[in-house]
């Protein structure tokens, strides 16, 4: 076999299995009370290395058991993820049970992550506005599971993407290069680090040319990718 062959790519691996090797995701979804000032009262989690799942009902245990058993199963983990994570899920757990060590891992919000692997359809299969579609209410193992897969497939398009275009997925790069969690997914998947904000605005002079305003381009390339002159 060529050695060139035998090289394998980030990209075409992730476009087929979704969920990159070598990182560990912990999924998780909680079930609260609106009309209790949001009170969890079932947390459920899953990994992405392992089938055992985490099924915690809240009433039934200490806060210390609680935080015990999540810290357990989240050791080792290399990224926490949700849906609607970031703006729900956490702050409510974070706010209820403190010393969590998940609070520690860089965050992946699948509702974020939607729109940009999916532009023209950003409510994937799974979401129905910013819930994950599930046939089993008031079950957050089921929906953290269901939030893995759709993380999968959010990833397995970005994969589709380098693979297709690549100076685009570079762009999306250079403006996510801040977030710890996609500036890790997407140097796996890219094989690089983020472009500099110059690259990246000379692929948005490039692929939007002829497609929009010239002189507003220039002014979105200019103010938004420093660096990124025209020459």
């Amino acid at each position: 076999m060529d050695s060139a062959q035998a090289v394998s790519d980030p990209a075409q691996e992730l476009a087929v299995s979704g969920l990159p090797a070598g990182v560990v995701f912990l999924s998780v979804d909680v079930e609260s009370d609106p009309g209790r000032a949001d009170r969890i009262f079932r947390i459920g989690a899953v990994r992405s290395d392992r089938e055992a799942a985490l099924d915690v009902a809240v009433a039934r245990s200490s806060r210390e058991t609680v935080v015990r058993r999540l810290n357990e199963f989240a050791a080792g983990a290399d990224i926490v993820a949700g849906h609607n994570l970031r703006r729900h899920d956490l702050p409510a757990l974070v706010g209820q049970f403190s010393g969590l060590a998940l609070r520690e891992l860089p965050v992946v919000d699948t509702l974020e992550l939607s729109p940009l692997a999916f532009p023209r359809n950003p409510y994937h299969r799974l979401i129905k506005g910013y819930k994950i579609v599930s046939e089993c209410r008031n079950d957050p193992v089921n929906d953290a599971r269901l939030a893995l897969a759709l993380l999968a497939d959010e990833l397995r398009e970005f994969g589709r993407l380098q693979l297709a275009d690549p100076g685009w997925l570079d762009v999306l790069h250079c403006l996510l290069r801040d977030d710890p969690a996609l500036d890790r997914l997407l140097r796996q998947i890219r094989g690089a680090p983020s472009p500099s904000p110059g690259d990246a605005g000379l692929h948005v002079r490039e692929d939007f040319a002829g497609l929009c305003c010239a002189t507003r381009l220039e002014r979105l390339a200019s103010e938004n990718f420093a660096g990124a002159g025209a020459g």
